[in-house]
């Protein structure tokens, strides 16, 4: 024989932290409104059922989620000087989102355009590097004019959606000194 049944009151969810409980729901949904303010690093959550008979369940664990930062702020300042016939790239470094929030940059994509308002894409690296300068040997000799785009990108962790970019980069032209 049953000595009662029990049904769902409500779900205590936790992440962990200084203040542990975010919030009793009584439904089966909740959105985490403290995330925005988090810091960068890996997070989970925690469930537990509380039930009609006083009853509270074991905590169920979420898988964990990364949260980097925002989209990379632009790289300033983009130098470019020729020596012989290489060209050398320099530009600080970045160390925000484009919120101004400290984000941690671990390459810079090189783009070479042919012209000031093409786009960079996928198909207009030359290389990532993780340096703030880039050297492109034996250049002047071929072209006129060639246009340089340097955008940063923060850390990418496997398994995760392709990180946001701003595309807009810095960019710089470069013209070969008629000879």
């Amino acid at each position: 024989m049953i000595s009662g049944v029990s049904r769902l009151l409500n779900c205590r969810i936790l992440r962990p932290g200084p203040k542990s409980t975010l919030k009793t729901v009584g439904g089966n949904s909740f959105t985490d409104s403290g995330w925005a303010a988090l810091p960068q690093g890996e997070y989970g959550w925690a469930v537990k059922a509380r039930y009609t008979n006083a009853v509270l369940s074991s905590a169920a664990i979420s898988n964990p989620l990364s949260k980097s930062g925002g989209i990379p702020a632009a790289p300033q300042n983009l130098q470019i000087t020729v020596v012989g016939e290489d060209v050398y790239l320099n530009w600080d470094q970045v160390q925000s989102d484009t919120g101004g929030n400290p984000l941690e940059i671990n390459s810079y994509e090189v783009h070479v355009l042919s012209t000031p308002d093409e786009e960079p894409s996928v198909f207009s690296i030359i290389d990532i590097t993780p340096d703030t300068f880039y050297i492109i040997p034996e250049v002047t000799p071929y072209v006129d004019q060639i246009f340089f785009c340097v955008v940063a990108r923060a850390e990418e962790r496997a398994g995760l959606a392709p990180e946001r970019r701003d595309w807009r980069g810095i960019r710089t032209r470069f013209e070969a000194r008629q000879k």
